[in-house]
């Protein structure tokens, strides 16, 4: 699916596709309910020639490098929308320690990123 967000100030126009364009939608429209005016469900794919890789922008990039493993993990769970004590009976990985990897105080490795990246349904690598 891929669902357009049209804001009229400034005149901006957002395509996301994915599981999280939905969340990412009505996260939006939480936030700013007067701006969202609008999704459309029905665009079909366009050229990739138009469409900008939000990877390859300074502001993406900025942003990237502020978020830690802790945070990338905190971010999964909860688009996810598990509790830390759900994501521990997932993995058997216990909350404590999923608690301690999200703050930062505990370091994740490779094993650990695999499981808890399946159950969050995302490349254990973005948890590295």
């Amino acid at each position: 699916m891929i669902v357009r967000v049209s804001i009229p100030h400034p005149p901006t126009e957002v395509r996301l596709q994915g599981e999280g364009a939905i969340q990412v939608l009505e996260q939006l429209r939480r936030l700013y309910p007067t701006l969202v005016v609008g999704m459309d469900e029905s665009i079909q794919e366009e050229a990739s020639a138009e469409l900008l890789d939000i990877t390859q922008t300074d502001w993406y990039q900025t942003r990237r490098a502020q978020l830690t493993p802790g945070r990338c993990l905190r971010i999964y769970r909860e688009n996810a929308g598990l509790s830390l004590l759900r994501l521990a009976e997932l993995s058997g990985i216990e909350k404590r320690q999923l608690s301690q990897m999200e703050q930062g105080q505990r370091p994740m490795g490779e094993a650990t990123s695999r499981e808890l990246a399946r159950h969050l349904r995302c490349d254990y690598r973005s948890l590295l």
